[in-house]
């Protein structure tokens, strides 16, 4: 266990989809079993598992998140949910000014597919904060080549939107 005065190595977990049953999605299973995969060469690592309540769930991708990690032996005072985000720019910003107000990182992970990692690490730059990827087991194969390469050029057309509106944002900061 970590006190307090200690710096921690924070692992940030982008949500993905909730099935209407509650259970979560094949790709959140790969996320979160990624990113317990890499915390064993980690020290001092705390969970931050970031996603709202998507229409017609009764669950947010959080608290689905949170579920599996505790599944997996972390320890419930190892996990943090940010479950206000709706999207992936809602939950870089939530999840900044958590850390900013925790003020107790000494690194900052980023855990997600490989296809959305660098718009969350970009996001978080102009922040201002330095993050490290920790990429999930693949998803390809599952999805599809089609569907594997929509989500690639989803992430691509969002990242100059995401990025207008982050540099807004850090230019005159507002609550969220």
């Amino acid at each position: 266990m970590t006190t307090s005065h200690n710096k921690l190595s924070y692992i940030i977990i982008f949500g993905a989809a909730v099935n209407t049953d509650g259970e979560p999605s094949g790709a959140m299973k790969r996320r979160v079993k990624s990113a317990v995969l890499a915390s064993k060469k980690i020290q001092d690592v705390h969970y931050l598992v970031t996603g709202g309540i998507g229409k017609g769930k009764s669950v947010s991708e959080a608290e689905a998140m949170k579920k599996l990690l505790l599944q997996h032996d972390v320890p419930h005072y190892n996990i943090s949910t940010e479950n206000k985000s709706h999207d992936t720019l809602s939950s870089v910003n939530y999840c900044h000014t958590i850390l900013m107000e925790r003020n107790n990182f000494k690194e900052i992970f980023i855990c997600s597919d490989t296809y959305h990692i660098p718009r969350c690490r970009w996001l978080f730059y102009i922040l201002g904060t330095y993050t490290r990827p920790i990429p999930v087991l693949s998803g390809r194969q599952a999805n599809g080549q089609l569907k594997w390469m929509y989500y690639y050029l989803r992430d691509w057309i969002a990242l100059p939107y995401d990025t207008l509106l982050t540099v807004l944002y850090r230019i005159h900061p507002t609550k969220h």
